[in-house]
């Protein structure tokens, strides 16, 4: 796989002004988006896990703290 790291860091800034703006959908697309070019990493899944539990789907939310965890045992934020 390919790695596109410019779009993913793009798409992950929108996912992180999305966020701030309390437009979670969008920021859920966009984290989506930018794992789906490559960047996965614990504090992506946990920010889109943030998103996703404001969202009330707290069982997506735990699937991506689970992942997190996967990746990060450390990751505070997936722990919360």
């Amino acid at each position: 796989m390919c790695v596109d790291w410019e779009q993913a860091q793009d798409a992950k800034d929108k996912a992180n002004e999305a966020k701030a703006n309390g437009n979670f959908d969008l920021a859920v697309e966009m984290f989506t988006k930018s794992m789906e070019l490559g960047s996965v990493g614990a504090m992506t899944l946990a920010n889109r896990a943030d998103c996703l539990l404001k969202m009330k789907r707290p069982l997506a939310a735990i699937a991506d703290c689970d992942e997190a965890l996967k990746i990060n045992p450390d990751s505070a934020k997936a722990l919360r």
